[in-house]
């Protein structure tokens, strides 16, 4: 993040749309497979194949339209933003009404990047960060799917112990 950047009174912690894509994706794959399993299965049926192909192939539709927005909505279900001025990572987890968890900036013990690959390649990955909790103990937070996780991880440098 540049210094206009770290200014801001929020900055968002952004997720990668590659991993909700590839999930879309392989649902769809994955239910064409179903569908022509099916129609092969029922190819030696001539009277009942076309009703049954326009049935499977309505239920896909149905199927994929639905779990296409369960990964999206999960997807979206959680997410970060730091708070510059009071020094705080919100967690945030629901859409409608979010329960709000602060981790303190000044508790920070450990920042690392888990990318693979792929990640590299795409420019995203989950970043892992270790704070110290009221009691004392050690607490690991792990973001997944940050674009630029470098970046963040930069950031997140300064407030180390």
């Amino acid at each position: 993040m540049d210094e206009k950047e770290s200014i801001k009174p929020n900055v968002e912690v952004n997720k990668a749309y590659y991993p909700l894509i590839a999930r879309i994706c392989a649902i769809a794959v994955g239910l064409d497979v179903l569908f022509f399993v099916v129609y092969f299965i029922s190819q030696p049926i001539a009277t009942w194949t076309t009703a049954l192909i326009v049935i499977v192939y309505l239920v896909k539709i149905a199927v994929f339209v639905w779990l296409a927005f369960l990964a999206a909505y999960r997807w979206t279900f959680v997410y970060y933003h730091i708070d510059v001025d009071a020094g705080l990572l919100v967690k945030n987890e629901g859409l409608h009404f979010p329960k709000k968890t602060s981790y303190n900036l000044d508790n920070l013990h450990s920042v690392s990047i888990n990318d693979g690959p792929m990640q590299k390649a795409l420019k995203y990955g989950d970043l892992s960060l270790t704070f110290t909790n009221v009691e004392g103990h050690k607490e690991i937070l792990t973001i997944a799917e940050v674009v630029n996780p470098a970046e963040y991880k930069q950031y997140f440098d300064k407030y180390l112990k």
